[in-house]
Protein backbone atom coordinates (compact mmCIF):
# COMPACT_ATOMS: atom_id res chain seq x y z
CA UNK A 1 0.00 0.00 0.00
CA UNK A 2 1.27 3.35 -0.83
CA UNK A 3 0.57 6.65 0.65
CA UNK A 4 -0.07 10.25 -1.36
CA UNK A 5 -0.09 13.62 0.54
CA UNK A 6 -3.49 14.42 3.03
CA UNK A 7 -6.06 15.89 1.04
CA UNK A 8 -8.69 19.40 2.54
CA UNK A 9 -12.19 19.49 1.92
CA UNK A 10 -13.03 22.42 0.09
CA UNK A 11 -11.10 22.11 -3.12
CA UNK A 12 -13.03 20.20 -5.96
CA UNK A 13 -11.59 17.07 -7.78
CA UNK A 14 -7.91 17.24 -5.97
CA UNK A 15 -5.53 15.94 -7.49
CA UNK A 16 -3.74 13.16 -5.01
CA UNK A 17 -0.31 12.04 -6.49
CA UNK A 18 0.27 8.72 -5.10
CA UNK A 19 3.87 7.12 -5.36
CA UNK A 20 3.03 3.95 -7.40
CA UNK A 21 6.67 3.54 -8.60
CA UNK A 22 7.08 1.74 -5.04
CA UNK A 23 5.12 -1.15 -5.80
CA UNK A 24 6.79 -4.30 -8.14
CA UNK A 25 4.65 -6.45 -10.38
CA UNK A 26 7.54 -8.33 -11.07
CA UNK A 27 6.70 -11.94 -10.49
CA UNK A 28 3.07 -11.55 -10.14
CA UNK A 29 -0.23 -11.43 -12.74
CA UNK A 30 -2.45 -8.25 -13.45
CA UNK A 31 -2.91 -6.41 -10.41
CA UNK A 32 -6.36 -4.47 -8.88
CA UNK A 33 -5.94 -1.31 -6.93
CA UNK A 34 -8.27 -0.48 -3.93
CA UNK A 35 -8.72 3.09 -2.49
CA UNK A 36 -8.61 4.51 0.70
CA UNK A 37 -9.58 7.62 2.05
CA UNK A 38 -9.06 9.00 5.42
CA UNK A 39 -11.67 11.32 6.80
CA UNK A 40 -13.06 13.64 9.67
CA UNK A 41 -16.28 15.24 8.83
CA UNK A 42 -19.11 13.40 7.10
CA UNK A 43 -19.07 13.80 3.44
CA UNK A 44 -19.62 12.14 0.08
CA UNK A 45 -16.90 11.61 -2.35
CA UNK A 46 -15.90 10.50 -5.98
CA UNK A 47 -13.01 8.70 -6.68
CA UNK A 48 -11.39 7.38 -9.68
CA UNK A 49 -8.23 6.60 -11.07
CA UNK A 50 -6.21 8.13 -14.36
CA UNK A 51 -3.09 6.55 -16.70
CA UNK A 52 -2.25 5.83 -20.06
CA UNK A 53 -4.26 3.08 -21.54
CA UNK A 54 -7.72 3.54 -19.45
CA UNK A 55 -7.87 7.05 -19.48
CA UNK A 56 -10.35 7.69 -16.26
CA UNK A 57 -11.59 4.66 -14.11
CA UNK A 58 -14.61 5.46 -12.15
CA UNK A 59 -13.79 3.82 -8.45
CA UNK A 60 -16.29 4.95 -6.45
CA UNK A 61 -19.21 7.37 -6.82
CA UNK A 62 -20.80 9.41 -3.78
CA UNK A 63 -19.51 7.39 -1.00
CA UNK A 64 -20.18 8.48 2.23
CA UNK A 65 -16.87 9.48 4.55
CA UNK A 66 -17.68 8.34 8.24
CA UNK A 67 -17.06 11.00 10.75
CA UNK A 68 -14.11 9.90 11.40
CA UNK A 69 -13.51 6.52 9.37
CA UNK A 70 -12.36 4.83 6.04
CA UNK A 71 -13.89 5.29 3.16
CA UNK A 72 -12.63 2.27 -0.13
CA UNK A 73 -13.03 1.54 -3.42
CA UNK A 74 -12.22 -1.32 -5.37
CA UNK A 75 -11.18 0.11 -9.19
CA UNK A 76 -12.00 -1.90 -12.10
CA UNK A 77 -10.18 -1.32 -15.28
CA UNK A 78 -11.14 -2.12 -19.36
CA UNK A 79 -7.03 -3.27 -20.07
CA UNK A 80 -5.17 -4.67 -17.20
CA UNK A 81 -2.24 -2.46 -15.68
CA UNK A 82 0.76 -3.13 -16.72
CA UNK A 83 4.35 -2.28 -14.80
CA UNK A 84 4.20 1.26 -17.12
CA UNK A 85 0.88 2.41 -16.70
CA UNK A 86 0.73 2.12 -12.91
CA UNK A 87 3.67 3.54 -12.71
CA UNK A 88 1.55 6.99 -13.85
CA UNK A 89 -1.43 5.85 -12.20
CA UNK A 90 -3.52 9.57 -10.55
CA UNK A 91 -5.79 9.22 -8.29
CA UNK A 92 -8.66 12.38 -7.69
CA UNK A 93 -10.89 12.99 -5.13
CA UNK A 94 -13.98 14.80 -6.13
CA UNK A 95 -16.27 16.52 -3.23
CA UNK A 96 -19.94 16.67 -3.40
CA UNK A 97 -20.77 19.24 -0.25
CA UNK A 98 -18.05 21.95 -1.27
CA UNK A 99 -18.45 24.48 1.55
CA UNK A 100 -19.47 22.17 3.84
CA UNK A 101 -18.44 21.68 7.63
CA UNK A 102 -15.12 23.60 7.99
CA UNK A 103 -13.80 20.34 10.30
CA UNK A 104 -14.13 18.32 7.39
CA UNK A 105 -10.76 17.29 6.25
CA UNK A 106 -9.44 14.18 4.40
CA UNK A 107 -5.99 13.29 6.17
CA UNK A 108 -4.58 10.35 3.63
CA UNK A 109 -5.08 9.03 0.42
CA UNK A 110 -3.76 5.25 -0.13
CA UNK A 111 -4.00 3.19 -3.26
CA UNK A 112 -3.85 -0.71 -2.14
CA UNK A 113 -2.37 -2.34 -5.37
CA UNK A 114 -3.17 -6.28 -5.13
CA UNK A 115 -1.20 -8.78 -7.57
CA UNK A 116 -1.45 -12.53 -7.51
CA UNK A 117 1.68 -13.85 -7.03
CA UNK A 118 3.23 -16.60 -9.77
CA UNK A 119 4.12 -19.34 -8.23
CA UNK A 120 7.26 -21.13 -8.97
CA UNK A 121 7.02 -24.94 -11.24
CA UNK A 122 8.92 -27.46 -10.17
CA UNK A 123 11.90 -28.39 -12.63
CA UNK A 124 11.34 -32.60 -11.56
CA UNK A 125 8.19 -34.72 -9.72
CA UNK A 126 9.37 -34.94 -5.81
CA UNK A 127 11.65 -37.23 -4.89
CA UNK A 128 12.98 -37.97 -8.86
CA UNK A 129 16.34 -37.32 -9.73
CA UNK A 130 16.95 -33.99 -11.81
CA UNK A 131 19.24 -33.86 -15.01
CA UNK A 132 20.56 -31.82 -17.07
CA UNK A 133 21.76 -28.96 -15.07
CA UNK A 134 23.80 -26.27 -16.62
CA UNK A 135 26.54 -25.20 -14.85
CA UNK A 136 26.57 -21.70 -14.06
CA UNK A 137 22.55 -21.93 -13.65
CA UNK A 138 20.90 -21.56 -10.32
CA UNK A 139 18.87 -24.65 -8.80
CA UNK A 140 16.79 -24.25 -5.68
CA UNK A 141 16.44 -27.63 -4.00
CA UNK A 142 14.04 -28.27 -1.00
CA UNK A 143 14.23 -31.05 1.88
CA UNK A 144 11.56 -32.01 4.08
CA UNK A 145 12.58 -32.76 7.70
CA UNK A 146 10.06 -34.65 10.16
CA UNK A 147 10.70 -35.52 13.72
CA UNK A 148 9.53 -38.89 14.68
CA UNK A 149 10.29 -38.75 18.08
CA UNK A 150 12.64 -37.23 20.41
CA UNK A 151 14.20 -33.16 20.85
CA UNK A 152 15.06 -31.61 18.06
CA UNK A 153 15.68 -28.10 18.87
CA UNK A 154 17.01 -25.18 17.63
CA UNK A 155 18.66 -27.15 14.42
CA UNK A 156 20.84 -25.18 11.86
CA UNK A 157 20.28 -27.44 8.59
CA UNK A 158 22.84 -27.41 6.43
CA UNK A 159 23.11 -28.14 2.76
CA UNK A 160 25.94 -30.80 1.54
CA UNK A 161 27.10 -32.62 -1.50
CA UNK A 162 28.96 -35.40 -2.68
CA UNK A 163 30.08 -37.17 -5.90
CA UNK A 164 28.20 -39.89 -6.61
CA UNK A 165 29.96 -43.78 -6.07
CA UNK A 166 27.77 -46.22 -6.78
CA UNK A 167 24.17 -44.63 -5.83
CA UNK A 168 22.85 -42.18 -3.96
CA UNK A 169 22.21 -44.18 -0.80
CA UNK A 170 19.76 -42.94 2.21
CA UNK A 171 23.10 -44.79 4.49
CA UNK A 172 25.76 -42.64 2.87
CA UNK A 173 27.80 -45.46 3.05
CA UNK A 174 29.24 -44.95 -0.63
CA UNK A 175 30.07 -41.11 -0.74
CA UNK A 176 32.25 -38.01 1.00
CA UNK A 177 29.35 -35.49 1.48
CA UNK A 178 30.96 -31.77 2.40
CA UNK A 179 29.27 -28.67 2.82
CA UNK A 180 27.88 -26.75 0.06
CA UNK A 181 29.76 -23.73 0.37
CA UNK A 182 28.09 -20.04 1.42
CA UNK A 183 30.85 -18.22 -1.11
CA UNK A 184 32.70 -19.01 -4.05
CA UNK A 185 35.30 -22.23 -3.60
CA UNK A 186 37.42 -24.51 -5.24
CA UNK A 187 34.27 -27.32 -4.55
CA UNK A 188 32.27 -28.58 -6.82
CA UNK A 189 28.94 -26.27 -6.42
CA UNK A 190 28.47 -22.63 -4.44
CA UNK A 191 25.63 -21.41 -2.98
CA UNK A 192 23.95 -18.18 -4.55
CA UNK A 193 21.41 -15.50 -4.74
CA UNK A 194 17.88 -15.74 -6.47
CA UNK A 195 17.10 -13.44 -8.75
CA UNK A 196 13.31 -13.77 -7.69
CA UNK A 197 12.42 -10.91 -5.51
CA UNK A 198 10.19 -13.88 -3.73
CA UNK A 199 13.03 -15.74 -2.31
CA UNK A 200 15.30 -14.07 -0.06
CA UNK A 201 17.78 -15.79 2.53
CA UNK A 202 15.83 -16.18 5.99
CA UNK A 203 12.05 -16.08 4.41
CA UNK A 204 10.27 -18.40 5.87
CA UNK A 205 8.78 -21.11 3.94
CA UNK A 206 5.23 -22.64 3.49
CA UNK A 207 4.51 -26.43 3.19
CA UNK A 208 4.64 -27.53 -0.68
CA UNK A 209 5.43 -31.25 -0.10
CA UNK A 210 3.67 -34.22 0.70
CA UNK A 211 3.62 -35.39 4.56
CA UNK A 212 2.78 -39.17 4.43
CA UNK A 213 2.10 -38.89 8.36
CA UNK A 214 0.34 -35.94 8.53
CA UNK A 215 2.25 -33.70 10.42
CA UNK A 216 1.53 -30.37 12.02
CA UNK A 217 4.16 -27.45 9.60
CA UNK A 218 6.35 -25.74 11.07
CA UNK A 219 7.66 -22.93 9.01
CA UNK A 220 11.29 -23.41 7.98
CA UNK A 221 13.81 -20.91 5.81
CA UNK A 222 14.84 -20.28 2.37
CA UNK A 223 18.34 -20.24 2.09
CA UNK A 224 20.90 -18.65 -0.01
CA UNK A 225 24.59 -17.27 0.10
CA UNK A 226 25.92 -15.98 2.04
CA UNK A 227 23.92 -18.59 4.09
CA UNK A 228 24.38 -22.79 3.57
CA UNK A 229 22.09 -23.35 6.54
CA UNK A 230 18.71 -22.44 7.95
CA UNK A 231 18.42 -20.55 11.08
CA UNK A 232 17.19 -22.20 14.16
CA UNK A 233 14.50 -24.75 13.37
CA UNK A 234 12.62 -26.18 16.57
CA UNK A 235 10.29 -29.58 15.69
CA UNK A 236 8.15 -30.89 18.04
CA UNK A 237 7.38 -34.95 18.31
CA UNK A 238 4.88 -35.04 15.31
CA UNK A 239 6.09 -31.94 13.29
CA UNK A 240 7.53 -31.44 9.90
CA UNK A 241 9.39 -28.20 8.19
CA UNK A 242 11.22 -27.65 4.70
CA UNK A 243 13.82 -25.80 4.13
CA UNK A 244 14.73 -24.58 0.30
CA UNK A 245 18.50 -23.80 -0.95
CA UNK A 246 19.60 -21.87 -3.89
CA UNK A 247 22.68 -22.86 -5.57
CA UNK A 248 24.76 -23.95 -8.78
CA UNK A 249 27.52 -26.23 -10.02
CA UNK A 250 30.42 -24.16 -10.42
CA UNK A 251 33.13 -24.61 -13.24
CA UNK A 252 34.73 -27.33 -11.21
CA UNK A 253 31.83 -29.59 -10.90
CA UNK A 254 32.24 -32.57 -13.87
CA UNK A 255 30.34 -32.42 -16.86
CA UNK A 256 27.81 -34.92 -16.87
CA UNK A 257 28.46 -35.66 -13.46
CA UNK A 258 26.17 -37.30 -11.02
CA UNK A 259 25.88 -35.88 -7.35
CA UNK A 260 23.96 -36.58 -4.48
CA UNK A 261 22.62 -33.83 -1.77
CA UNK A 262 21.01 -34.07 1.70
CA UNK A 263 20.86 -32.10 4.90
CA UNK A 264 22.38 -31.84 8.18
CA UNK A 265 22.25 -30.83 11.86
CA UNK A 266 24.89 -28.06 11.04
CA UNK A 267 27.28 -31.11 9.83
CA UNK A 268 25.89 -33.94 12.19
CA UNK A 269 23.89 -36.36 10.26
CA UNK A 270 20.12 -36.47 10.96
CA UNK A 271 18.87 -39.99 12.18
CA UNK A 272 17.44 -41.89 8.87
CA UNK A 273 16.57 -40.34 5.76
CA UNK A 274 14.04 -41.70 2.85
CA UNK A 275 15.57 -40.50 -0.15
CA UNK A 276 18.76 -38.43 -1.05
CA UNK A 277 18.63 -36.04 -3.60
CA UNK A 278 19.93 -36.44 -6.83
CA UNK A 279 21.43 -33.98 -9.61
CA UNK A 280 22.70 -34.69 -13.06
CA UNK A 281 24.92 -32.27 -14.54
CA UNK A 282 24.30 -31.37 -18.42
CA UNK A 283 27.34 -32.04 -21.20
CA UNK A 284 29.66 -34.99 -20.50
CA UNK A 285 28.69 -38.42 -20.53
CA UNK A 286 29.90 -41.14 -22.02
CA UNK A 287 32.69 -40.62 -24.67
CA UNK A 288 33.03 -42.38 -28.05
CA UNK A 289 34.95 -45.49 -28.04
CA UNK A 290 35.74 -48.42 -30.08
CA UNK A 291 37.82 -51.28 -29.72
CA UNK A 292 38.93 -53.76 -32.07
CA UNK A 293 41.56 -55.93 -32.19
CA UNK A 294 43.04 -59.02 -34.33
CA UNK A 295 43.43 -62.56 -33.05
CA UNK A 296 46.43 -63.33 -35.26
CA UNK A 297 48.43 -61.55 -37.86
CA UNK A 298 48.66 -64.33 -40.14
CA UNK A 299 47.13 -67.62 -41.55
CA UNK A 300 48.73 -70.98 -42.99
CA UNK A 301 46.37 -72.33 -45.57
CA UNK A 302 48.58 -74.77 -46.35
CA UNK A 303 49.74 -76.81 -49.39
CA UNK A 304 46.90 -76.23 -52.24
CA UNK A 305 45.93 -78.89 -54.08
CA UNK A 306 43.50 -79.47 -56.93
CA UNK A 307 41.58 -82.00 -55.21
CA UNK A 308 41.14 -80.85 -51.86
CA UNK A 309 39.68 -77.30 -50.62
CA UNK A 310 42.23 -75.46 -48.43
CA UNK A 311 41.53 -73.19 -45.34
CA UNK A 312 41.85 -71.09 -42.46
CA UNK A 313 40.59 -68.78 -40.08
CA UNK A 314 41.05 -66.11 -37.66
CA UNK A 315 39.10 -64.03 -34.99
CA UNK A 316 38.96 -60.02 -34.67
CA UNK A 317 37.14 -58.32 -31.99
CA UNK A 318 35.03 -55.29 -32.17
CA UNK A 319 32.99 -52.82 -29.98
CA UNK A 320 31.95 -49.48 -29.77
CA UNK A 321 29.38 -47.11 -28.03
CA UNK A 322 28.94 -45.14 -30.96
CA UNK A 323 25.04 -44.73 -31.98
CA UNK A 324 24.93 -45.17 -35.34
CA UNK A 325 27.32 -48.38 -35.25
CA UNK A 326 30.44 -50.25 -36.85
CA UNK A 327 31.66 -51.52 -39.89
CA UNK A 328 34.35 -53.60 -40.40
CA UNK A 329 36.39 -53.43 -44.16
CA UNK A 330 38.99 -55.44 -46.01
CA UNK A 331 41.15 -54.12 -48.61
CA UNK A 332 43.96 -55.81 -50.08
CA UNK A 333 44.48 -58.56 -53.19
CA UNK A 334 44.04 -62.49 -53.67
CA UNK A 335 46.42 -64.79 -53.52
CA UNK A 336 49.33 -64.55 -55.70
CA UNK A 337 52.47 -65.46 -56.96
CA UNK A 338 55.32 -64.12 -58.96
CA UNK A 339 52.17 -62.46 -60.91
CA UNK A 340 50.14 -65.50 -61.24
CA UNK A 341 47.06 -65.34 -59.39
CA UNK A 342 44.03 -67.15 -57.47
CA UNK A 343 41.23 -65.93 -59.24
CA UNK A 344 38.98 -63.70 -56.51
CA UNK A 345 35.48 -64.70 -55.45
CA UNK A 346 33.44 -61.51 -56.67
CA UNK A 347 30.33 -63.26 -56.19
CA UNK A 348 29.31 -65.13 -53.09
CA UNK A 349 29.40 -68.92 -53.52
CA UNK A 350 30.01 -72.38 -52.28
CA UNK A 351 33.18 -74.01 -52.65
CA UNK A 352 34.42 -75.79 -55.92
CA UNK A 353 36.79 -78.18 -55.53
CA UNK A 354 39.35 -78.02 -58.89
CA UNK A 355 38.06 -74.54 -59.34
CA UNK A 356 40.22 -71.64 -59.24
CA UNK A 357 38.45 -69.75 -55.96
CA UNK A 358 39.65 -67.43 -52.90
CA UNK A 359 36.97 -66.24 -51.18
CA UNK A 360 36.18 -65.44 -47.03
CA UNK A 361 32.94 -65.42 -44.36
CA UNK A 362 32.06 -64.63 -41.07
CA UNK A 363 30.22 -67.90 -40.52
CA UNK A 364 29.93 -70.97 -38.93
CA UNK A 365 30.44 -73.10 -42.32
CA UNK A 366 29.67 -76.94 -42.72
CA UNK A 367 30.70 -77.59 -46.43
CA UNK A 368 34.30 -76.80 -45.43
CA UNK A 369 34.13 -77.07 -41.72
CA UNK A 370 35.87 -73.48 -40.62
CA UNK A 371 34.37 -70.67 -38.82
CA UNK A 372 32.28 -69.76 -35.99
CA UNK A 373 29.33 -67.21 -35.62
CA UNK A 374 29.92 -64.13 -34.21
CA UNK A 375 29.21 -63.96 -30.23
CA UNK A 376 29.56 -61.77 -27.23
CA UNK A 377 26.68 -60.63 -24.56
CA UNK A 378 24.08 -58.81 -26.88
CA UNK A 379 23.87 -56.58 -28.06
CA UNK A 380 26.81 -57.81 -31.27
CA UNK A 381 27.73 -57.61 -34.63
CA UNK A 382 26.80 -60.38 -37.31
CA UNK A 383 28.58 -60.82 -40.46
CA UNK A 384 27.91 -58.52 -43.13
CA UNK A 385 25.44 -58.88 -46.46
CA UNK A 386 27.61 -60.90 -48.91
CA UNK A 387 29.41 -62.39 -45.90
CA UNK A 388 26.57 -64.13 -43.78
CA UNK A 389 25.59 -67.42 -45.44
CA UNK A 390 26.64 -70.67 -44.24
CA UNK A 391 29.41 -71.99 -47.00
CA UNK A 392 29.21 -69.27 -49.05
CA UNK A 393 32.70 -67.18 -49.84
CA UNK A 394 33.65 -64.17 -51.38
CA UNK A 395 36.27 -61.89 -51.79
CA UNK A 396 35.86 -57.76 -53.25
CA UNK A 397 38.18 -55.37 -51.78
CA UNK A 398 36.61 -52.78 -49.73
CA UNK A 399 33.84 -54.17 -49.07
CA UNK A 400 32.16 -54.44 -45.06
CA UNK A 401 32.47 -58.05 -43.82
CA UNK A 402 31.61 -57.41 -40.06
CA UNK A 403 28.95 -54.75 -38.86
CA UNK A 404 26.08 -53.33 -36.61
CA UNK A 405 23.62 -50.55 -36.81
CA UNK A 406 24.02 -49.30 -33.21
CA UNK A 407 26.47 -49.72 -30.61
CA UNK A 408 27.29 -53.36 -28.99
CA UNK A 409 29.21 -55.10 -26.92
CA UNK A 410 32.81 -56.13 -27.75
CA UNK A 411 32.17 -59.04 -29.97
CA UNK A 412 34.11 -61.89 -31.17
CA UNK A 413 33.78 -62.75 -35.39
CA UNK A 414 35.75 -65.79 -36.85
CA UNK A 415 36.95 -64.64 -40.44
CA UNK A 416 37.57 -67.82 -42.55
CA UNK A 417 39.28 -68.41 -45.65
CA UNK A 418 38.92 -70.96 -48.37
CA UNK A 419 41.43 -71.36 -51.28
CA UNK A 420 41.08 -74.06 -54.48
CA UNK A 421 43.10 -74.55 -57.19
CA UNK A 422 42.70 -76.33 -60.38
CA UNK A 423 45.15 -78.74 -62.43
CA UNK A 424 46.49 -76.24 -64.60
CA UNK A 425 46.98 -73.02 -61.59
CA UNK A 426 51.10 -72.54 -61.75
CA UNK A 427 52.85 -73.62 -59.16
CA UNK A 428 54.54 -70.89 -56.64
CA UNK A 429 53.82 -69.61 -53.08
CA UNK A 430 50.86 -67.60 -52.84
CA UNK A 431 50.52 -65.06 -50.62
CA UNK A 432 47.75 -62.30 -49.84
CA UNK A 433 48.19 -59.51 -47.49
CA UNK A 434 44.88 -57.58 -46.10
CA UNK A 435 44.36 -55.16 -44.05
CA UNK A 436 40.94 -54.44 -41.44
CA UNK A 437 39.40 -51.44 -40.78
CA UNK A 438 36.83 -50.95 -37.62
CA UNK A 439 35.19 -47.52 -37.96
CA UNK A 440 32.51 -46.24 -36.13
CA UNK A 441 29.62 -44.08 -36.71
CA UNK A 442 28.97 -41.64 -34.11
Amino acid sequence: MVRSDYAQEGIDNELAEVNMTTIDLAGGTSPSVVIWLYGTGAENVDLWTSDSINGQTTCATNAAVPDPGWVSATCTFTTALTQTTLDGLTVTVRHNQVGGASTNTYYAVYAQVNKTKIAATWAQTEDAAHTGLAKSTNIRLRFQVDNTGGSASAYNYRLEWAAQSGTCDTAYSGESYAAVPDVASTEHFDMTVDSDTYFSDGDPTTAQLSNAEAYTFVAGDQVESTSNQSGAITLAQNQYTEVEYVFQANTNATDGGVYCFRVTKAGTVLDSADVVAQVTLAGGGAGPTLTFSLGANSVNLGTLSSGAVSTGSHTLIVGTNADSGVAVTYSGSTLTSNGNTITAMSTAAASSIGTEQFGINAKDNVTPNVGLECSGTPLIAAAATGYATVDNFKFVSGETIVSSSGSINDTTCTISYIANISAPTEAGSYTATLTYIATGTF
